[in-house]
């Protein structure tokens, strides 16, 4: 993926550049996968569902990115005009896309696995764990009187703002990009009158 570019911004210790690609929306289709869980007597303890949306972005030149992404992050018809958003790290493009922007509905959606990986720190889901373990052991140790208690309950907020700015730092670049687009930063195509009806 190669296109626009929307700033960046220093997250962590790496560089995020914000780039994107603004075109009208064609060839929607809907698809689901359900997962099913089963417990160690192989007996079935829950299921889950995800749906998906598929679909092209054409832009004025004649160039298309074609999407799939989760349809609660992307409400999107034939044709809206739309931009996705993903990152670029250390010169190299990712091979997710982070947000998806319906500029009819004026709807950003931020995917939150691709905003995880990029606000990171590594390991962060590990981290969270060991925060949320910190935290808790660490209010019982305060409520006994425990100098380490306060120690685990410190580790745990410690833990929490650097995820949270690290996120925050990385959503703010994203909302530079979508008012850039808004203010005709970059000249995004005309939509197609479909009459397709918007989804509620």
């Amino acid at each position: 993926m190669a296109n626009d570019s929307y700033g960046s911004a220093k997250v962590g210790m790496k560089t995020v550049e914000l780039r994107g690609f603004t075109g009208t929306v064609s060839g929607v289709s809907k698809s689901s996968y359900t997962q099913t869980h089963v417990d160690h007597q192989n007996r079935t303890s829950s299921t889950s569902t995800t749906n998906y949306t598929e679909f092209r972005l054409n832009a004025p030149d004649g160039s298309l990115q074609q999407l799939e992404v989760e349809s609660k992050y992307a409400r999107v018809n034939d044709g809206d005009v739309a931009t996705a958003f993903w990152g670029n790290v250390g010169g190299k493009d990712r091979n997710y896309y982070l947000a998806v922007y319906n500029h009819k509905l004026g709807e950003l959606g931020i995917i939150p696995s691709e905003r995880n990986r990029l606000a990171g720190p590594v390991g962060h889901a590990f981290l969270i764990i060991v925060a949320v373990f910190a935290g808790v052991f660490g209010v019982f140790g305060v409520l006994g009187g425990s100098f380490a208690g306060m120690i685990g309950v410190g580790i745990a907020g410690g833990v929490w703002w650097i995820i949270k700015q690290r996120r925050k730092t990385l959503l703010d670049l994203v909302d530079s990009g979508v008012a850039q687009v808004k203010s005709g930063g970059r000249k995004a195509p005309q939509p197609m009158h479909t009459g397709a009806a918007i989804q509620t």
